[in-house]
């Protein structure tokens, strides 16, 4: 396993969720803007990433545990998950100024150390490969279940290069409500992260529904809502094939994170030149 920090926070850090995401600490609360920003998570982070993500997943309602350390750091799991390393979530905590995050318990840790505005991802790859969403699942077919790996390391590389996002609710709420999709006030600069996310939504529809293959999911997307291919991000810039992928997980597992990211834009240079 190894661990890196990524950018400071793009805007001040909420410092008051303990009672309702476990997030932030309880000495700075937010004051007059706590049932605000309470009514945003409600409304818009436990719709979104409750019902949508983890629908398929679990059976009881989402719910946050926390575990802080002494030097303020914590991450966000599910009990439920403790033993087996599933797929938790996609979370986004904090909505004015949070950074999205895949958190699996063995596989990838999101901490949060909230006094210097820092995070840290830990990633095991090995417990990735093991997760039991892609070992046990026999509805998915092969095609898709390496869809799933690719969106777990999607996440990984978003990490990786430090990318900054604005508040979700600037750029899409995607919500799946009785099999329609809904995509509001979307910014091309978000194009690539929005397309993860619509792969990830095949995936899940197509579980849930049983459902073997994107046509059958595409069909049942209404008209003028398209999906893009999910896009490897590497210091801005798309990381296109499956042997680019295969490179990434490569050089990740067995070098430090500022080796590969140097490596991998070579690999992409060198490709682009032939």
């Amino acid at each position: 396993m190894f661990s890196f920090q990524i950018k400071k926070f793009p805007a001040p850090v909420p410092q008051s969720f303990s009672d309702i995401v476990g997030y932030g600490s309880k000495s700075r609360p937010f004051g007059e803007d706590k049932n605000r920003m309470k009514d945003r998570i409600d409304n818009l982070s436990f719709q979104f990433f409750g019902e949508w993500v983890v629908h398929k997943f679990r059976k009881s309602d989402l719910y946050f545990q926390k575990f802080q350390n002494r030097n303020g750091e914590f991450l966000l799991t599910d009990p439920d998950f403790d033993n087996s390393g599933g797929l938790v979530q996609m979370c986004s905590i904090g909505l004015g100024s949070s950074y999205p995050s895949l958190v699996t318990n063995s596989g990838v840790t999101r901490k949060v150390d909230v006094e210097l505005g820092l995070e840290r991802l830990e990633v095991n790859f090995n417990s990735l490969a093991r997760l039991p969403m892609l070992r046990n699942n026999n509805r998915l077919t092969k095609e898709l279940k390496a869809k799933v790996a690719d969106v777990v390391l999607h996440s990984v590389l978003i990490f990786a290069e430090g990318a900054r996002f604005a508040p979700i609710s600037d750029y899409v709420t995607e919500r799946l409500r009785h099999g329609r999709w809904e995509l509001f006030n979307l910014k091309r600069e978000h194009e690539s992260y929005v397309n993860f996310w619509f792969k990830l939504s095949k995936i899940l529809v197509a579980d849930r529904e049983g459902l073997s293959s994107i046509e059958e999911i595409e069909a049942k997307i209404p008209d003028g809502v398209k999906f893009g291919e999910c896009k490897f991000l590497l210091n801005d810039k798309a990381v296109d094939t499956v042997e680019d992928v295969k490179k990434i997980v490569r050089l990740l597992s067995k070098q430090s994170v500022a080796k590969s990211i140097g490596k991998l834009a070579a690999l992409k240079s060198r490709s682009k030149s032939k």
